[in-house]
């Protein structure tokens, strides 16, 4: 998949990939990766749908290359996939745009109604 068209494509994707749909915690990842271009350039290389993996050492390792906003974005997808680390929600409240915030308080929620929450 080049470009992206939005998120729900993106559930199709991943289900036409791994052969059963995401979980909560793979659906609040693809919510933040498809946020917008960006995000997707970001992310979409080290998400490994058909296996159902995410390469968490290779994002990591992008850290020091990532501008304040991504590098946010970034820990909080691999706070989410792995359920460790810290993430700074006033910071991610402070750096990004509407659009992004956005995304980060719909991954959250999808996250949450996955956990019975």
């Amino acid at each position: 998949m080049k470009r992206l068209p939005g998120y729900p494509e993106v559930l199709d994707y991943f289900e036409r990939l791994s052969g059963r749909p995401p979980d909560a915690r793979w659906r609040a990842l693809l919510r933040l990766a498809s946020t917008s271009g960006v995000t997707w350039e970001l992310f979409g290389p080290y998400l490994h749908m058909e296996h159902q993996q995410m390469d968490v050492e290779g994002l990591e390792q992008l850290l020091p290359e990532l501008n304040s906003a991504e590098t946010r974005l970034v820990q909080l997808a691999l706070h989410l996939y792995q359920g460790c680390g810290e993430v700074n929600l006033v910071a991610l409240a402070e750096r990004l745009d509407a659009q992004h915030w956005q995304a980060v308080l719909e991954a959250l929620q999808i996250y949450r109604s996955g956990v019975g929450g």
